[in-house]
């Protein structure tokens, strides 16, 4: 449509201004809700598979733990970077879905959305870590701080690498490229473990330490350009 039949539509359905706006907004209410209750009202919103699969793996470890015994170690942490991919997959529904031009109008933004969920995610799978702990370090020869180190590695270079694809690949094919970095880090893990038993040496356990920290300052940065991009969307709109 050209400026001059907009022009014309704009002439012949003039919106008249309103009249005591300012007064009726100042009557309504917002009803106020507490951070307690915002996080717990988002629960409901995070797909159940999610919270199915997080529950289940630590369920299925205890009697795997007594078949697999020193294996038990390995075989979590090659399934890692799937449990971090079901937290990756949640901060991307709504682009995926389209649904992020309706969710920024809704009540409440974007960004608090995505930041509760995750948080909600998070604190689940760190439950359960700490959970798994002293089960993996009965089976195995490490120590307890060994063993974190070896699951939250994979966890946290699955969530790096999917939270970058998110933002750089858009629409559905970033959940595929997020599962297929899912499977690239457990095959590695998988594959380092039995070839290069070395890295896995007590010598050398403070590289991972310096991975991990690395991972851990990468991934907030990650959080941090994701939010960005979120607010940058919102403001296009």
């Amino acid at each position: 449509m050209n400026r001059k039949w907009k022009e014309a539509l704009k002439n012949a359905y003039k919106i008249p201004e309103p009249i005591h706006k300012t007064e009726f907004l100042r009557q309504i209410r917002r009803s106020e809700i507490s951070t307690c209750s915002f996080m717990l009202s988002q629960v409901a919103y995070i797909q159940k598979w999610v919270i199915i699969l997080s529950v289940l793996t630590f369920v299925a470890s205890v009697p795997g733990g007594s078949v697999l015994k020193r294996d038990t170690i390995w075989v979590l942490s090659a399934w890692m970077p799937f449990i971090a991919l079901s937290a990756v997959t949640q901060t991307a529904r709504s682009e995926v879905y389209k649904m992020a031009e309706l969710e920024m109008v809704s009540r409440f933004s974007l960004k608090s959305v995505m930041l509760a969920r995750m948080g909600i995610i998070g604190l689940l799978h760190l439950l359960l870590l700490m959970l798994l702990l002293p089960l993996l370090c009965y089976y195995s020869a490490y120590s307890i701080w060994q063993v974190g180190v070896y699951l939250l590695v994979p966890y946290l270079l699955t969530t790096v690498l999917g939270l970058e694809a998110g933002r750089r690949v858009k629409d559905r094919d970033s959940l595929y490229v997020s599962i297929g970095v899912a499977f690239f880090v457990s095959i590695m893990n998988l594959v380092m473990k039995t070839l290069i038993p070395l890295f896995y040496q007590k010598q050398l356990f403070v590289w991972w330490v310096i991975i991990l920290l690395f991972l851990i300052i990468k991934s907030v940065k990650e959080y941090q350009s994701m939010i960005k991009q979120t607010e940058e969307l919102l403001w296009n709109y």
